[in-house]
């Protein structure tokens, strides 16, 4: 078994889910809490951030106050 093939898997739906908003809110918020690494953690959150602040309503998740 090639060895990074889960990483190289993961890396291809983040590029593909950032060209086309498919994956499901409740898998990316389990990534955000932690399932994974925290690099895919804070992936998630972005990916969160950008939906919600387009208008999208994610039950768990507010982006409030001012960045910095």
């Amino acid at each position: 078994m090639p060895e990074n093939r889960g990483r190289r898997a993961k890396e291809a739906v983040k590029k593909r889910q950032d060209t086309d908003a498919t994956l499901d809110v409740r898998t990316l918020l389990e990534l955000a809490r932690g399932k994974g690494t925290p690099r895919d953690a804070e992936w998630a959150l972005s990916q969160l951030a950008r939906r919600a602040l387009a208008g999208e309503k994610i039950e768990g998740f507010a982006v409030e106050g001012v960045a910095g």
